[in-house]
């Protein structure tokens, strides 16, 4: 599930936050490019739903779209639920403003599958100032969320990536992670990442992807195996 239906207001552009590029590549071409092993994705499309729907379907026609038409006035959650609406099932959920370094992702991929009756959310190095930030402990060899806030408290925050049960997702008009509080402790893992939400987003997420393109050029990739079948 890729929300992808907000305004991106504090990036100040009249685009989606996904079709926002770097290096001349939008983020949801970099998110599908990741997922291009998923046999089912939906996207959760609001603000000028259109271009983000021509791009994707150009990309990759397979994909479920789901409307959220009070995009202006809903939270992720909102969208979630529509996307998940009459659904009982695992499912992994991703912000449309989140890049991700792929092999941080398959590695998170593969926690997922090592414990798949589990939720599991992806946390990363603090890199704004307006995130959502967690504390950590460590039991045994599992590294667990305790608790979330928006005051930073740790050098970690989630990154709105996590592998979810649709019970999870709770009704009423709360953000996602006021809703998660009540199934704390939950299962985190590390992953390399960058959220756009602010032109300084935008700015450090360029450094960055070309440091992660940099380091990718002088290593060698091994075959990796099919992770997405075992996760769900």
């Amino acid at each position: 599930m890729i929300a992808a239906a907000g305004l991106g207001s504090r990036l100040g552009a009249a685009t989606p936050k996904c079709l926002v590029k770097i290096d001349g590549v939008t983020l949801i071409e970099r998110q599908l490019e990741l997922l291009q092993d998923v046999p089912e994705v939906r996207v959760i499309v609001g603000f000028r739903e259109r271009d983000v729907m021509d791009l994707v379907s150009s990309i990759r026609p397979d994909v479920v779209f789901v409307r959220n038409p009070d995009f202006a006035h809903t939270h992720t959650i909102h969208s979630l639920r529509r996307a998940l609406q009459h659904s009982s099932r695992w499912f992994l959920a991703l912000d449309g403003d989140l890049v991700i370094e792929p092999t941080s992702f398959r590695s998170f991929l593969a926690t997922c599958a090592a414990t798949a009756e589990d939720p599991v959310l992806a946390i990363g190095e603090s890199g704004t100032e307006d995130g959502v930030f967690v504390q950590t402990a460590t039991v045994g060899s599992d590294l667990l969320i305790t608790s979330f806030s928006r005051e930073r408290c740790s050098g970690y925050e989630w990154s709105g990536m996590a592998h979810l049960h649709s019970n999870h997702i709770a009704e009423g008009d709360r953000f996602v992670f006021e809703t998660l509080v009540d199934s704390l402790p939950m299962r985190a893992a590390v992953i390399d990442a960058a959220e756009v939400d602010t032109p300084q987003d935008l700015q450090r997420a360029r450094s960055v992807v070309r440091d992660w393109e940099r380091a990718a050029r002088s290593i060698t990739i091994e075959p990796t195996i099919d992770l997405w079948e075992t996760v769900r």
